[in-house]
Order: structure tokens, then C-alpha cells, then sequence
């Protein structure tokens, strides 16, 4: 996500060793190699790659819950991409920068006029529409919608690449890890979460932008998942890492705020969801 309409994403995480295209959420805690969420066999402490499970002769099972049944997937995350991309062209063929529904679906506090190649602020419906402009609401007007929408709303293609590519990546691990409607949980909530902080952070007049803070909660969901399972946490620690400090070093376009309210929202929804689950299955077994 993004403040005052720059770009923001990102940066991609280690390669899985068996999927060059996959991101790596953990390492194997035998051989240490990255392994995507495919790749990812639960062993009695952490996770481990097919090779060291094969060379083991059989799987360890454990009395965790298995959130998702082997081999099935999900559509949700190319839907959430697929969202992102209908918002964009249509942004875009209703005028880029200036189309109305940039406005109506950006995130804001406090109403805006869009007047010409203008947009002001503090101006009552009365007074923008006698100039011929557009009155928008802010979410302190009523406009609540904008804190979800805003994270399927970018302005610039390459904003919307980097977070795609991202989304792309990250998102069908903790699909098929958390199963659908976990997965839309997380990120969801991840949004909203990053919303909030950008409108109680930021000054009032910032118009804010972009899926990052969506993306920072799946980074925030997956280090809860390595940590409650004991698997090898490093790299998703570093590639965090990595991020924050992108986040504060690329300048007063970005919304750190958003950043941070995502990953903190991500991986609180992440421990509830696996907690609840683990709790269920709990319950199941002494049934």
C-alpha cells in the first residue's frame, strides 16, 4: 500500500529449490534448502523437503490438524489478482490519476472535491458541486468501504505488477497451507488492519493506495505458521526484514503505516485461525 498515489511492493523472497518460480516461506530443517508451501512435508519438529523425507523412507506424522487435504487448491488467490486488475483497467479507462473511481475507492479520512485537475479537501458537498466538481466521501464521512477497497485499488502499472507478482507468489502457499476461506481471512483482515493504521498514523489529508498492506500480512501469517510449527523461520524473518527496511528508506511515498498495521493484523489472525483450528481438531479426536 501507498500514501499520496507512489508506488510501493515487496521484494520477492529466496526461490524454492524444487520450484524456481516459488517463493520460499521456511528451509528444511534437515538440509536446509527453501521450500515452498508445496514442498513443505511436516516432520516432528519443523518441516522438510521431499528429498530428506524420501531418503528418511516415510512421512512423520504429527497430531496437528492438517488445515487443507493433500493435493487440493485453491482459486482464491487469481481471484484477488484478478480483482486488483479489473480495478486497475477500469481506472484507467476513466481517466488514470483523475478518474472519479480512483477517488471513491482510494483510501482518505476526510471528503474530497475534485475540481478540473484538482482535488481539495474540507469542502462541503454544497460549495463542490456550485464550482462543478466531484464531492467524494472519506471514511470519517461514512465511507467505511474505502478501507477494503483501497486494497484492490492502484493508479501506476508498475505499483500494481509488484504486488501482483507478489501476491502471486505468496498467496497460493498459504492457500493450500490455511485452505480458502482461512486464506481470504488473513487477507482481508490483513487490509483492514493496514487501513486502520494508515488512517490513525497518517496525516489527514493522505490519500492511500495499494495491496502492500494486504502482502505484509501473508508475510506476517507465514512466520506464524514456521513458528507454531518449529520449522526453520530464518528466511521469512529476513525477507521481512528486508522489507521494512525498503519500507523506510524508499521515501515519504510509502505508507509505513499500512505496512505495519498489516503485518501486525496478518499475524494475529494467523495464530487465531490456527489456534481455533487446532483447537477443533482437538475436539474431534476426543470424540
Amino acid at each position: 500500500m501507498s500514501s499520496d498515489q507512489a508506488p510501493s511492493a515487496p521484494q520477492a523472497p529466496l526461490a524454492c529449490a524444487y520450484h524456481p518460480y516459488r517463493p520460499a516461506g521456511v528451509r528444511c530443517q534437515r538440509c536446509g534448502a527453501p521450500i515452498c508451501g508445496d514442498c513443505m512435508i511436516e516432520a516432528p519438529v519443523g518441516f522438510q523437503c521431499p528429498a530428506c523425507v524420501a531418503a528418511g523412507s516415510a512421512q512423520v506424522r504429527t497430531g496437528r490438524p492438517a488445515l487443507r487435504r493433500p493435493g487440493q487448491s485453491s482459486v482464491a488467490s487469481f481471484t484477488m489478482i484478478g480483482i486488483n486488475v479489473a480495478v486497475w483497467l477500469a481506472i484507467t479507462l476513466t481517466g488514470g490519476d483523475l478518474s472519479p473511481l480512483a477517488s471513491a475507492l482510494g483510501l482518505n479520512l476526510t471528503a474530497t472535491c475534485d475540481v478540473a485537475s484538482g482535488t481539495y479537501v474540507d469542502v462541503t458537498p454544497a460549495t463542490c458541486a456550485s464550482a462543478g466538481g466531484l464531492w467524494l466521501p472519506g471514511v470519517a464521512d461514512g465511507a467505511v468501504w474505502k478501507l477494503l477497497s483501497s486494497g484492490f485499488t492502484h493508479l501506476a502499472i508498475v505499483h500494481l505488477l509488484f504486488n501482483m507478482v507478489v501476491l502471486g507468489m505468496l498467496g497460493p502457499q498459504l492457500d493450500r497451507i490455511l485452505g480458502t476461506w482461512r486464506f481470504l481471512t488473513l487477507y482481508v483482515a490483513a487490509i483492514l488492519g493496514g487501513s486502520v493504521f494508515a488512517l490513525v498514523l497518517s496525516d489527514p489529508t493522505t490519500f492511500t493506495v495499494g495491496a502492500s498492506g494486504g502482502l505484509f500480512g501473508l508475510m506476517g501469517g507465514l512466520l506464524v505458521i514456521a513458528l507454531m510449527r518449529r520449522a526453520d523461520a530464518r528466511t521469512i524473518m529476513v525477507w521481512i526484514g528486508i522489507n521494512v527496511v525498503f519500507t523506510f528508506v524508499g521515501g515519504g511515498s510509502i505508507s509505513w503505516q499500512a505496512h505495519l498495521g498489516g503485518l501486525l493484523t496478518g499475524a494475529l489472525t494467523t495464530f487465531v485461525l490456527m489456534r481455533l483450528a487446532e483447537r477443533r481438531a482437538r475436539a474431534g479426536r476426543q470424540l
